[in-house]
């Protein structure tokens, strides 16, 4: 490498360290946090469900089962969470579609397909997704019970909540 080369990048260097070598920068006020109040909190965390069976955890936590009013389009909708716990599997959205393999339990029994599956996050490989999955609003009932078959080698996981009227 010839001389004017090498004086070249040692007056880039010399620049770069002198740029870097400035005043540190001045600390900013981190804003408060406000709290959530215990009993919002509780309420939240008492929508969520969880099954940690089998190589995948399914987490669904209905979205507008407190404002049914509120459901986009007249349907229920929920928030899904899906996390593979073996790193050499494929990516779980090629492996399941919940839209074939998630129902609703309808009030005498039947099942209700999804209206829609949308995977609005993948994650870590495909072995974290989130979702939102829907269903048509259905008549009245003490209880909403989504079932979701042949997640991670687990026959049937069955989701359950309180509907009050």
């Amino acid at each position: 490498m010839s001389a004017r080369r090498v004086g070249w990048l040692w007056g880039l260097l010399a620049l770069t360290l002198a740029a870097c070598a400035g005043s540190p920068p001045t600390p900013t006020a981190i804003p408060a946090v406000t709290a959530i109040p215990p009993a919002v909190a509780d309420n939240v965390r008492s929508f969520w469900r969880e099954s940690r069976e089998g190589s995948v955890i399914v987490e669904l936590q209905p979205i507008n089962l407190a404002e049914p009013e509120a459901a986009p389009n007249g349907q229920w909708a929920f928030r899904v969470a899906l996390t593979e716990s073996g790193m050499d599997a494929p990516p779980l959205t090629r492996v399941y579609d919940l839209a074939r393999l998630a129902y609703l339990a309808g009030p005498n029994g039947e099942q209700i397909g999804p209206a829609g599956w949308t995977v609005e996050e993948e994650g870590h490989m495909g072995h974290h997704v989130k979702g939102t999955l829907t269903f048509p609003k259905t008549t009245q009932t003490p209880t909403l019970q989504v079932v979701i078959r042949e997640v991670g080698g687990v026959g049937e996981r069955v989701f359950e909540w309180p509907v009050t009227p």
